[in-house]
């Protein structure tokens, strides 16, 4: 899986695309906003140029690289970084620019409430058995707490957004 732990940020996958939102979205709006729409837009779009082109090392015959398993993966970064921003108030971005370290934070989450509603289906629907990511870590001895994980994503996002009605 290339992961060393059960978050999105403990993955290959989920780094590569962080660093691709943050090239892509973040940094064009000078690390002031979290665009909801525009993130997930952009995920949407990278996720299928990836595996349209083969790109990554995709194999389109592999179970992990469809559509909604490499999605997915992203949905949860996505979760991740609402997470981050809900208990602290903020974002934080690390930059790297040959051996010089700096932060950023952004503090201005931009979304509607059925654009939140939306991320709170996708995460539920992570949940179904027969999603491939699901059946990929099923296999995992670490699925219970990656578990325990996507519905702690899914609890933060309905008690910080009670008028959010997940379809």
């Amino acid at each position: 899986m290339g992961s060393w732990g059960v978050k999105a940020t403990q993955s290959d996958t989920g780094l590569d695309y962080f660093a691709d939102i943050q090239k892509e979205i973040l940094s064009r709006e000078n690390y002031e906003y979290f665009h909801l729409k525009a993130v997930k837009g952009f995920l949407a779009y990278r996720v299928y140029k990836s595996l349209e082109t083969g790109s990554y090392g995709y194999d389109i015959e592999s179970a992990q690289d469809t559509f909604e398993y490499r999605y997915s993966q992203g949905i949860i970064l996505i979760a991740e970084c609402f997470e981050e921003y809900y208990k602290t108030g903020k974002l934080e971005i690390t930059l790297y620019n040959e051996k010089i370290l700096s932060c950023k934070y952004i503090s201005h989450f931009i979304f509607s409430e059925n654009e939140i509603s939306e991320l709170i289906k996708d995460l539920r629907n992570i949940l179904n058995p027969e999603h491939p990511l699901y059946e990929d870590w099923k296999e995992s001895e670490h699925f219970n707490e990656w578990l325990t994980h996507i519905e702690s994503l899914i609890t933060t996002l309905v008690e910080n957004n009670p008028s959010a009605n997940p379809i």
